[in-house]
This record gives C-alpha cells, structure tokens and sequence, in this order.
C-alpha cells in the first residue's frame, strides 16, 4: 500500500513539473538584443498617477469621451473599446510592467516591447481596430500573429509584443524575419545578460534608461575617445540613469558603468579629482543668471589626471 502511494506521489510530481515546464512562457525582456546600445524602460503606471489620469475627475471626461465615440459604432465594438476605457489591461497588454524601447544596429528599426497579460484580449483588441480601419486584420507568421498600420508593424506571441517603426513593404519584410529570431532569443544571448541592463533594473525610476558611448555618432566619439588609454574602449562605457517627474521639477541621475578595469581605474582618478564645492563664486552671480553649473576641483589630482593623458601632454606644456 505504502509502496503504490509513493508510487503515485512519484508519477504526481513529475507531472507537475512537466506541466509548469511547458506553460512557462519566455520573459519579455528577452527579444531585446544584446547589441542594443540604447534602452529605455519606461513605466506608465507611475507615469500615469503622477499625471492625475487615474483621479476621479477625470472618469466624467473619459465617459464623454466613450458617448462620443460610441453612435459612430457597432455594438460589439463599442463593447471592447468601453471595457478596454474603463480598465485597460483587458487590452491584453500588461500595463503594470514596464515598456521597453531599444535602439540596435542588429534590429535597426526604432522599436517598443511591452508585456502580453492576455493573447485572446490582445486579438480581440485588434480586432475591433481592424474593423474600424485603424490596422490590418491579423495574420500569422513563424511563431507569431502581426498586424500593419501607417508605419508600424506590431507583432505579439501569448508573452510579447513589439511595435515596430518602419517605411515600406521592403522594411516590413526584414522586420518580419527578424522577429522571428527576436522571439526565440533567451536571456544568455539578450540584453538581459547585460551587467548594465540588470543595474538598470534594479533602478525605481519613472524611466530608467542605460546608453552606450556606442550610441554617439562617430564623429563625436572620436573626439571624446581621444587620448583615451589605448586599453580604454569607449564600447566598454555605458551611462546608467535614471528620470523622475515631481511636481515642479524633473530629476535625472545618472552614473557611468563598466566591466573593464582599466575603464574602472580611470574613473576612480577622475572622482579624485573632484570634490565638494565650495561656492566660493556664487556670489558674483546675478539672480537672474539663465544657468549655473558648479564644479568643486581639487588642483592636485587633476594635475595628476592631466599629465597622464599623451593628448594633454603633446598639445599644453606642462
């Protein structure tokens, strides 16, 4: 008797796991490319209550806003588009995770990925566009349904969706291919393995955001790299910050991240060059000043910083 339970329990368990294996879906995250040089999270919910969309006032406007739009409808349109109003997750669009927008030169087409909480909501949505003209009707490609409207091009799996900008047949074409790849990509070959993504993650900002010098135009970066150590790629920098709105003032911090030790060392001599400032010179400055920006140096170790760049050396005698 004791045997079979055992037995049983055994077969139990590894149906369950099975079963949670393979209703596992992919996280979202995961198509954005390792190479992505620019990405922003962006996060509406907070966005949205710091904007007084969510605040009782502004339910009357949003029912007159639906009485509008609702004599130039069918029925059952209107039903989706009033039930999507009143609470937007039945979009099947998962509003309270954050949306993402990447830049990349491997998918270079301005892009924003959001988290899927529902596929049949989503269809549905879509569907009542298409039937007021806004996109296409649905298709199905390798692995994924998409639809088209001006410029865009949005595809969704039962975990993701992407809105892609494009122009024309031929970009929508390579697009399409290169989603399918997206979509199988996992965290070891995504930006997820990124040591500057997850750094960004961990940030409580209303956008967070990371880029890379990568992303300066090379002219620019050019100028900025030089003189640089040779050990010190500017590939290897990347600005992790961070935006938040208050009320009456936006506030961004940011700081530099790397992996790179050389990159590591040149940063610390650069802090020790600076310190706390002083404000000796505030003074001398009108109240009407348009903008003041405030450096605290310390004289030594810059010297220190700048004799050590061949650039500094070869142009300034020291």
């Amino acid at each position: 008797m004791a045997k079979k339970m055992i037995s049983r329990l055994s077969v139990l368990t590894v149906l369950i796991v099975f079963l949670t294996a393979c209703s596992k879906t992919s996280e979202y995250t995961n198509v954005i490319p390792a190479d992505a040089s620019v990405v922003a999270s962006i996060n509406l919910k907070f966005l949205a209550s710091k904007a007084g969309l969510n605040d009782k006032e502004n339910e009357t406007a949003k029912q007159k806003v639906l009485e509008a739009l609702k004599s130039g409808m069918n029925a059952a349109t209107f039903q989706q588009l009033e039930k999507v109003m009143k609470n937007p997750s039945e979009s099947g669009i998962d509003i309270e995770s954050p949306f993402y927008v990447f830049s990349s030169s491997s998918f270079p087409y301005p892009t924003v990925v959001g988290k899927v909480s529902n596929e049949d909501n989503l269809h549905a949505s879509l569907d009542m566009m298409a039937k007021e003209q806004i996109c296409q009707p649905i298709s199905e490609a390798d692995g994924y349904s998409f639809t088209t409207m001006t410029g865009s091009l949005l595809a969704f799996n039962s975990s993701t969706v992407l809105v892609v900008n494009v122009s024309g047949t031929t970009q929508t074409e390579k697009a399409k291919e290169a989603i399918t790849n997206l979509l199988k990509q996992t965290a070891d070959n995504s930006i997820v393995k990124s040591g500057a993504f997850q750094k960004m993650e961990k940030q409580k900002s209303d956008i967070n955001f990371l880029a890379s010098m990568e992303a300066i135009p090379a002219t620019y970066r050019n100028q900025i790299s030089m003189g640089l150590p040779t050990e010190v790629k500017t590939e290897d920098i990347t600005l992790v910050g961070g935006l938040n709105f208050e009320k009456g003032k936006i506030a961004l911090k940011t700081e530099n991240y790397t992996e790179n030790e050389a990159v590591k060392a040149l940063i610390k001599k650069q802090m020790e060059s600076f310190g706390k400032a002083n404000n000796t010179f505030v003074k001398y400055f009108p109240s009407s000043t348009l903008m003041f920006l405030n450096i605290g140096v310390k004289g030594e170790g810059l010297y220190n910083l700048l004799s050590e760049n061949k650039e500094f050396r070869n142009t300034i005698s020291i």
